[in-house]
Formats: C-alpha cells, structure tokens, sequence
C-alpha cells in the first residue's frame, strides 16, 4: 500500500513540470537572384520535415541544391533538427548553334555578347558568323535560322538553331566556234554545268564532221590535230573546230519536150496530183556514207515549166537514182535522158564521177478532132477563163490563149495536154452543134481541172450525148455541175460541190449526195428518185425540186432556205422545215400534203400553193406573208391568221377559192 501511493505522487509530479515546444528556422534563397525562386522557407517544430521546391524564371533552368541541402532534384527535403539555410542555384540555358557548308569553304564565329560555352551558347548570345569561301569558290548565302547574302550576319540564340553557308563553284563559259559543217560534242570528264563551267572542269571536245565534211584542227585556246582532245576550265576560253568540205560535182535535170502553144506557160506538169500529173520525177542520191543527200532521199519534184530545171550538187561518186512515172491518163509519151544517157528505161542508176546533165524527154499524145469546125471553135476558146468552147463578147480580150496553142486549126491532131486546165465546160453555143456524139466524150476525160461542167438534157440541140454514167471522181474540184439524160451518177467524192442541177433523168432511180454537204443551190427536174436525204445540209439557199417520186422531204438541218420552189412532187406526203429566218418565197405544187406546218418560216412573204388535199393553211406564225397565191387549193375550207392579220387584209394580196374563211381558229 505503501509502494502504491509513492507511485501516484511520482506520476503527478511529472506532469506538472512538462516545457514548451522548440521551434526551427529554414532560410531559403536563389543564386543568381533573377534565376528563379524557393518554396518552403518558415519555421518549423524540431524534429519536423520541411519540403522545398526550386522554380527556375524564364531561360533559366535548375542546376543543384547548396547549404543545409543537396542534390540536383528541384524538390527535396530537410529534417528541421536546428536552424537551417538552404541555396537553389540556376544557370542559363544554353541552345546548340549547328553550322553546316554546301560547298567549299567555312563559317567563322565571334560571341558579340556574352561567352561561349562549348559548342552550347547561352540564351541571347549575340554571334557574327563570318562565312570564308575556298580557293575558286564564291560565298553565294545563308540558309536555315539565317538568311540573306550579307556576309557577316549576326544571329541570336534564342533557341537550337542550324545555319547553312552556300558556296559555290566559280564557273567560267567555253564558247565553241565552227567553221566549216560540223558539231563539237562536249564530254564532262570531271565535275561541270551546263552552258558555263565550274572552275576546274575538265572537258573532252570531240568534233562531228557532217557527211561531205572532214575535221581540220582545233583553233583558239585548244590547237592540235587530236580528236577527241581535252580541255580544262579554269578562265573563260573559246575553242574553233574547223572542218572542210569534200569535193562535189553537179547534176542537172531539165526536160525537154515538144512544145504545145504558143507561149511559154506551162508546158508538161511534173507533180504529185493524182489527177493533173502528167509525170513524176524521183531521185535518190546517197553519197559515199551511205546518207541522202539534196532533196530528202525519195523527193518528188513539182511544177517543171518550159524553162525548168532541178540543179543537184552531189558529193563527188555519190550513187544516183532517178525514176520517171506516169500516172493514168497519160498526155506524154517518154522518149529518152538525153544525149548523156543511153536509155528510154523509166528509171537509171549511176554513179556521180562528174558533172552531168539529164534531158528526160517527152512528147504530147495528140487527140484527133476531125470536124473543122470545131477545131476553129478551138481556136477561138478563151483559156485565161478556163472556159471551153466560149468567147461570146470578147471576154478573152485581143490575146486570147486558145486550146489549139499555136497548132494550124487544120491539123486534126491535137495536144491532150492543152485540154487539162480547163476549168469551165460548158456545150452550148456553136460548139455544143458540132460536138456529136461521135467524139464520145473523149475531152471530158483530160479534163482534170474542171470546176463548172454543164452538159444539158435532151431538151435543148446542144444536150449531153456523151455521158450515161456520171464518175464525179475525175473532177476533184468540181464546183457546179449541170447534167441531163444520164443513168447513174457519183458524187461521192466531190466534196467541194456548191451547185448541182440533175435533169430529165428519168433512168436515174438513185441519188446519193451525203459527202456533198456544201451544196448551196439543188435543182432536181424529172427524175426517178424515191428517196433524198438532205440531212447537214446547212448550207442551202435555193431549192428547185420537180418531178421527182420522194414521199418525204426533211430541212431541219437547212436555216438558209431562201427560194423553195417544190413542184409536180406527186408523192409528198410531209414536209420538215427548220427554224429559220431566211425563207422569202415558197412554191408548192401538186404534192400529196394533207397537212402543212409552216410556223418555222417567220420571214415567209410570198406563198404560191396548188394542192388538192390541204383543208386548213395555218399562217398565223407568218406575220410578214402580204403575198398569198392559193386559189387553186381546191378543198382548202379555212385559213388560221392571227389578229395583226385580220385587222390589215385589206394591205394583203391574199388570192383564196371562193367561199374560204379567214379566222383566228379553224374548229
């Protein structure tokens, strides 16, 4: 009991003498000051543990704690067991500046402010790049973080930044001169450009001498006889290659051939023409190196007039070739090369060793015209016009250029030659009376240049006895033509046709005229035709059908219509116009029409009409019709006009059967 009361009394004298609680001080600060900030300085109770914290200002990083701490960590702690002092130190940041060169030459660095460390500098250092081109290398600028020519050039780094300086090769031009024919190939053997040259290049001319040509020397800042031969660039330089030609000799060619008027016109055509050719001419002339030389190795030479001449001047044993052709329908007979070849062969080889001279010679193929008459008729042909058999008025003047071309009028025999530029053939007249149908059209076939034609119908004392069966083909540039009595007729390749005029053809059943598309004036009289096919026909302006056994008839491709004069056309059931406003006057007899739309038609002003089915003519669209001719519409029962027309009849000249009403609607 008495141990127990002691221990009582011990424990309350130890709560009653217990001290105050020891406090600690944590002193923090920055180095340099500027370089940033510390979290966690204050007091602390002993024993207690502090955590601190380093914020490095802008462009400043943390490097390492000092004083009563350490490490490198930018947050730590330190056991507060005493007062205590704690550093945060900071540097700069530092950035890379990374120099690179293209080319040859080096870059150079000042620090204008501040240092350097390493190849690491400071945020803000200021650097003078200075950029030292090597030896025949030129500073041309810098690229990347830098930029410009001028040179030196500070920067600032502000961040990692990568400078390129460019050089560049001093380059020299080499400039090649040729004398004589030839070409300098130029060969890079090291380094080089394109038209100058990098200091230093070194090149290998070699000299192309062209066929008939041989290399000499070189001349300038290259001598010598050596090919190739190199040369190297270190200034400008220029380099001649000289060549000289080979020996040559001449060939000439001159025709020779039986004059046929009497002028000196052109006498004997030498052309590609398929259809005026009289003869061709080939030459093939390859000298030593295999190679054609003149013309182009197979040239067909043109147009040869009485004073003609081809000139070639070939290298000296070059081999030669020359051909003569004929093309169908021949006015020349061949007779030989000339006193300098010995052959009438159509094509002779040889070898050029001298001058040389071919006389191809040709004479006319002559046509008998037995009857006097027409030979004087002839005689009397202007050609200046192109026009056969034709001087009426004197439209030749008092040097006119006849057919016959000098011949006697009373020689029978005739040159064919003279009838092949003709341009305009037209029997009529006197000439027409004596051409009979013996001569069985044996001009037409010479005449290759025709552009007017005109061989009228059996109706008239001078009409076409000569032809059946029309071939267009030997008429290439045929521009009108005018037949009759024929069987069969082919345009298909007359594609220049502008007129066509077909008459009193019964025989003809078919007409095909789809190539002839340009045609601008049709007439069609009396012929056997069932069908007519005018679609693309853009181009017509005058349309005179009569006669013919079509059932219908389609203009919609035709919107320049003027005239159209359709008559006799007994089986004509529709018509299709286009719309247009070209189309004046219209004629339109004994047709099978029930029904007639003329509405395309707003210009129409004159109408003659002759039909025994139409009931109801509707011209209420063809507000310019003043002239109506319809008195012969034997059922026509109402005429539709709008109100401008009624209120002005009595302007009109509007001829109607008797008893026809004229009203806005026709029920």
């Amino acid at each position: 009991m008495k141990r127990l009361a002691l221990l009582f009394f011990s424990v309350a004298i130890l709560f009653s003498c217990s001290k105050e609680p020891v406090i600690f001080t944590l002193t923090t600060s920055a180095n340099p000051s500027e370089g940033g900030t510390v979290n966690g300085g204050m007091q602390y109770n002993e024993g207690e543990i502090a955590t601190i914290s380093a914020i490095p200002s802008a462009e400043y990083e943390f490097k390492n704690w000092s004083g009563s701490a350490s490490g490198t960590s930018p947050s730590t702690t330190v056991v507060m067991n005493s007062d205590k002092s704690v550093v945060a130190n900071f540097i700069k940041k530092k950035y890379p500046l990374t120099l690179n060169v293209e080319g040859e030459g080096s870059i150079t660095e000042k620090v204008i402010k501040q240092g350097l460390a390493l190849t690491d500098y400071n945020s803000g250092t200021v650097i003078e790049l200075t950029a030292i081109p090597d030896e025949e290398w030129i500073f041309v600028e810098w690229k990347g973080d830098l930029t410009g020519s001028e040179n030196p050039k500070q920067i600032t780094i502000d961040k990692s930044k990568t400078v390129t300086a460019v050089f560049l090769k001093k380059q020299y031009p080499l400039t090649i001169e040729i004398e004589g024919s030839g070409n300098v190939v130029e060969k890079v053997i090291k380094a080089g450009a394109a038209t100058d040259y990098n200091s230093g290049t070194i090149l290998e001319l070699t000299a192309n001498a062209q066929n008939g040509w041989n290399f000499i020397e070189w001349q300038g800042d290259l001598t010598g006889t050596d090919n190739p031969k190199q040369i190297t660039i270190d200034k400008a330089k220029t380099v001649k290659a000289v060549f000289q030609e080979e020996e040559k000799v001449a060939i000439r060619l001159i025709p020779s051939y039986e004059g046929v008027r009497s002028n000196d016109e052109l006498q004997l055509r030498i052309t590609n023409s398929k259809y005026d050719t009289i003869a061709s001419i080939e030459w093939e002339i390859y000298d030593k190196w295999g190679q054609g030389i003149g013309w182009s190795r197979t040239s067909t030479q043109t147009g040869v007039g009485l004073n003609g001449e081809w000139y070639y001047e070939a290298y000296k044993n070059s081999d030669v070739k020359v051909s003569i052709k004929f093309p169908q329908n021949l006015a020349y007979e061949f007779k030989g090369w000339g006193d300098n070849i010995d052959s009438k062969d159509l094509t002779i080889e040889f070898k050029a060793e001298s001058n040389i001279l071919l006389e191809p010679r040709f004479e006319p193929i002559k046509h008998t015209i037995p009857n006097d008459e027409a030979r004087l008729y002839l005689a009397s042909t202007c050609r200046d016009f192109g026009l056969f058999g034709y001087n009426e008025g004197g439209i030749c003047g008092t040097n006119s250029k006849d057919i016959l071309g000098g011949y006697d009028r009373y020689n029978d025999q005739v040159p064919l030659v003279n009838l092949y530029d003709v341009t305009r053939m037209r029997f009529v007249g006197p000439l027409g009376k004596v051409l009979k149908k013996d001569y069985n059209g044996m001009f037409l076939e010479y005449m290759k240049d025709l552009r007017i034609l005109s061989l009228p119908s059996s109706g008239s004392n001078h009409s076409n006895q000569y032809i059946e069966k029309f071939d267009g083909s030997i008429y290439p540039k045929l521009k009108e033509l005018g037949i009759g009595n024929i069987k069969s007729i082919d345009l298909s390749n007359n594609i220049e046709i502008e007129y066509l005029g077909i008459y009193e053809s019964i025989e003809l059943t078919e007409l095909d005229i789809s190539n002839n598309t340009n045609i601008s004036d049709i007439y069609l009289r009396n012929i056997s035709i069932q069908n007519l096919d005018l679609k693309g026909f853009s181009s017509l302006t005058d349309v005179d059908l009569i006669g013919l056994d079509v059932e219908s008839l389609n203009f919609e491709d035709s919107d320049n219509i003027i005239y159209l004069d359709l008559e006799n056309l007994n089986n004509l059931k529709s018509i299709v116009f286009a719309e247009n406003e070209a189309t004046v006057r219209m004629k339109i007899y004994n047709t099978n029409l029930e029904d007639l739309d003329l509405s395309p038609n707003k210009e129409l002003k004159t109408l003659h009409i002759k039909d025994g089915k139409l009931e109801i003519l509707d011209l209420s669209n063809n507000g310019d019709l003043k002239d109506l001719y319809a008195s012969e519409c034997a059922n026509l029962k109402c005429v539709i006009a709008n109100q401008y027309q009624l209120d002005n009849l009595g302007n009109y000249e509007w001829y109607l059967p008797q008893g026809v009403e004229i009203k806005l609607n026709c029920d």
